[in-house]
């Protein structure tokens, strides 16, 4: 299975950056690096080289120039590509990056230059229908996955906060926060005090 899925995004990668100059050029600067995508909770491992303008996917980690490894899970991963095509920072993404952080932030730049039509890409291969259904459909699950996404979070700080009251709303941290201010301040005051006795 990982020997014919990485042959089939090789095959579409290859075939991108055949059509695109631009991110074919952009690509170079990654000439011998290696990347490798750790999906977290499946037993799939994308082990991505970059050599002569082309993407080879390996289905073993070979030898590389550098070596930078990122891993999350397919959610985060997900969530990364929701906010590099709607320009957001991904800084609280849940990647873990290790290596050559810089080779990562570079791709990023890349990736959010590039404008990929997926469907587009699809079309060429598989027909019109058949990529537009696709189409749409990762675009009701990419919807699906951002309101369950949202709604998890809100949920779970409910939970946390209401239900079994392990944090505090705002309200409390406020209050806490000015109790500690006004003890310090009661502190510093007797400490002041004794100090001139």
């Amino acid at each position: 299975m990982q020997k014919l899925f990485n042959k089939t995004v090789e095959a579409a990668i290859n075939s991108i950056l055949l059509e695109d100059e631009l991110l074919r050029a952009d690509i170079l600067q990654f000439e011998g690096a290696l990347l490798v995508v750790d999906f977290i909770g499946v037993d799939l491992n994308l082990n991505i080289k970059f050599c002569n303008n082309k993407v080879k996917l390996y289905d073993e980690t070979p030898l590389a120039d550098s070596t930078t490894t990122i891993s999350a899970t397919i959610f985060d991963f997900i969530h990364v590509l929701r906010e590099l095509s709607s320009g957001e920072d991904i800084t609280s993404s849940g990647l873990k990056i290790s290596g050559d952080v810089a080779v990562v932030m570079k791709m990023i730049q890349v990736l959010k230059k590039t404008s990929i039509d997926w469907e587009q890409y699809l079309a060429t291969q598989i027909g019109d229908v058949p990529a537009n259904f696709i189409g749409r459909g990762l675009r009701a699950a990419r919807e699906i996955f951002g309101h369950a996404s949202s709604s998890t979070k809100n949920n779970m700080k409910d939970f946390l906060q209401d239900e079994v009251e392990l944090l505090p709303d705002q309200a409390e941290v406020d209050f806490f926060s000015d109790d500690v201010d006004q003890l310090r301040d009661a502190v510093a005051r007797l400490e002041a005090r004794i100090l001139q006795l």
